[in-house]
């Protein structure tokens, strides 16, 4: 939309219910997920050295649960257990990974440029970057009811906003004025 002053920006449709619910696993754990396809673009290295640290701080109650070289069922396995999913830190924005945590119910930390946070509004990311990522995790591991809240909002928002119905309704309603249909 910032390249094409006609463009028409279209949320990717997702079948938020055929998510797997989330799975509280009952010990006194807080489980962080990453699920990096190309560790390099997600800021990996980074998001990983700052989980460790927060372990530490923590006494050994901070698990870390990297989801890679797995079937996409173990993958939605593994990210229903989490407690707090990070998606990215970088200019990519959110993908296919947060729409599955944050349809499970799980909070999803990414890093959304300015630009694109106004245009989304109030979506319910918790946004953070490489400077801010420790804070923002600090924050949430210390409040299960602040994580309760932001992943059932996010659960609602993935279901409304990325319904494919929806995405569908707007091609349409395009090719109407068109006048292409």
């Amino acid at each position: 939309t910032l390249i094409h002053p006609r463009a028409i920006f279209l949320f990717f449709p997702f079948f938020a219910d055929e998510m797997p619910e989330r799975k509280k696993i009952d010990d006194d754990k807080i489980r962080i997920g990453h699920s990096p396809t190309k560790r390099v673009s997600k800021g990996t290295d980074i998001i990983l050295k700052i989980i460790s640290r927060l372990n530490e701080n923590f006494d050994g109650k901070i698990e870390t649960v990297l989801i890679e070289e797995m079937s996409y069922h173990e993958a939605l396995r593994k990210k229903s257990e989490l407690d707090i999913f990070i998606d990215q830190l970088g200019e990519l924005g959110y993908g296919i990974s947060s729409l599955e945590a944050m349809a499970m119910g799980i909070p999803c930390v990414v890093e959304l440029q300015p630009d694109f946070q106004r245009f989304l509004g109030k979506a319910p990311f918790v946004n953070a970057d490489e400077h801010s990522l420790e804070d923002v995790l600090r924050t949430l591991i210390g409040s299960k009811q602040m994580r309760c809240e932001i992943g059932e909002v996010g659960k609602e928002w993935v279901r409304e906003i990325h319904k494919p119905t929806r995405s569908a309704e707007v091609i349409i309603e395009n090719y109407h004025k068109a006048d292409w249909i």
